[in-house]
């Protein structure tokens, strides 16, 4: 299976966070399963971390793509067209966004 890995979904599990489910963990290590995360959770996390948001990830961005580098994650561009479909995302979607 295919899982695409949220931003908070990867912290906690880099960082062993108590609110990472079991279930979640099982399946992020599971060889059978393909992990991917967007190079936009990099950039979220780069600007948590300059403000002051994200002060459990030591070493900011770097340490944080380092991990992802490290894990057999498929790092997922943001394309112009990704760009376009947000504007079209139902308001139901972007109120769970937010």
């Amino acid at each position: 299976m295919k899982l695409l890995l949220d931003t908070h979904i990867f912290l906690w599990f880099i960082n062993e966070h108590e609110k990472l489910s079991s279930t979640a963990k099982t399946m992020i290590l599971d060889d059978v399963n393909s992990l991917h995360i967007s190079i936009a959770s990099a950039w979220e996390v780069a600007i948590k971390v300059s403000i002051g948001k994200l002060t459990e990830l030591n070493g900011g961005v770097k340490t944080f793509l380092a991990k992802v580098d490290n894990m057999p994650i498929v790092m997922l561009p943001v394309t112009p067209r990704h760009v376009e479909i947000v504007e079209t995302l139902p308001k139901w979607c972007r109120a769970v966004c937010k």
